[in-house]
């Protein structure tokens, strides 16, 4: 049966959880067509071996790379070298794939050309046990199910994130992007470099990613949030130089896409510094952070409170202070700084 699908597992010390990965996607339907590749990423524990065993018993369908510890980015960079499928997907080793939507998917590679396809996903907090579907347009209209469309008729209401997108090879490879490495977040540069080149998308209805969180060690954790910050900004930071070096190569449709993504992820980031326990502190770096992107891309420094991707009121907050040279900052820290903490907690 001849292989659609890549599904490339970044794994550092995931000797707890990669069992339960790679069992959700041995499917025997449909496993025949994929190929797995578990890229062990400088694990101290038993990651290698248990992924060993994949590989003795599923000798045509799971491999395993051994590498030096390089960061989730480093993971894909090298997945993307060696993919040798149609079709890539990203899967975390402590996350999991949904099997009726899985199946769709593998179904719907062998008959698309689609250079990107979007599916919902399931998000499952080990706290509470509570299972969110989340979707991948920021719009609840009706939109063209399971239909391939055109990249610039949905470009305003795409929302990518790494768990809802399967990429055409041919489109990373062709790229020649690199995302970061030894940095958290990157994933966030996964999710919208690719698109430059996006032409066309295959929209599905069957949630296909199950993205686990809750636990004290993910990156998305709060406090870890917090203390790799400087990892956050360096993440967009990236994203505003790829901006600015590509923006010549965009029609209105990506410059707008590019606009409200990325603009997005900066007031995240505006919203990050705030969380800061100390005012002082929390005014200082958003100044800094605010001069930065002043310095480096004055189109998306004004375009802040534009944007459609949820980012609108905080600009225009950041917008009053620029006006204001940033008086009254740590008053509304004072006031208002715990109710920024638990929206990035819930979001």
């Amino acid at each position: 049966m001849k292989k659609v699908l890549t599904i490339g597992i970044a794994a550092y010390n995931a000797s707890t959880t990669l069992n339960h990965t790679l069992k959700s996607l041995l499917i025997p339907e449909i496993m025949e067509s994929l190929s797995i590749i578990v890229v062990n990423d400088g694990s101290t524990d038993d990651t290698e071996l248990i992924a060993q065993k994949y590989v003795d018993k599923y000798p045509t369908i799971v491999k395993v790379i051994n590498k030096e510890n390089g960061g989730h980015g480093s993971v894909i960079n090298k997945l993307i070298e060696i993919v040798d499928t149609p079709y890539f997907k990203l899967v975390d080793a402590d996350d999991t794939v949904e099997k009726i939507g899985f199946i769709d998917l593998v179904n719907k590679l062998s008959i698309t050309k689609a250079d990107v396809v979007l599916s919902p996903f399931f998000m499952y907090d080990l706290k509470d046990n509570k299972k969110q579907l989340v979707g991948y347009l920021n719009s609840i209209n009706k939109y063209e199910r399971n239909k391939v469309v055109r990249f610039d008729k949905y470009y305003q209401i795409i929302q990518p994130a790494l768990h809802s997108l399967t990429y055409s090879t041919k489109l990373l490879k062709n790229s020649g992007f690199r995302v970061d490495e030894h940095c958290f977040y990157e994933d966030t540069e996964y999710s919208l470099y690719y698109f430059l080149n996006c032409k066309t998308i295959l929209l599905l209805d069957e949630p296909v990613y199950c993205y686990w969180i809750g636990s004290t060690t993910q990156s998305v954790n709060i406090q870890n949030r917090l203390k790799r910050r400087s990892q956050a900004l360096r993440v967009s930071y990236s994203l505003i130089s790829f901006f600015e070096n590509n923006k010549k190569n965009m029609d209105n449709a990506k410059e707008i896409f590019y606009k409200n993504q990325i603009t997005g992820v900066l007031s995240f980031d505006y919203q990050l510094l705030f969380a800061l326990l100390n005012g002082k502190r929390a005014k200082y770096e958003s100044q800094e952070f605010d001069l930065n992107i002043k310095r480096t891309s004055p189109e998306l420094y004004e375009y802040v409170d534009k944007g459609n991707m949820g980012g609108k009121k905080v600009g225009k907050v950041i917008k009053i202070f620029r006006k204001n040279n940033w008086n009254g900052y740590i008053f509304l820290h004072f006031c208002f700084r715990k109710s920024i903490v638990n929206k990035i907690k819930m979001g």
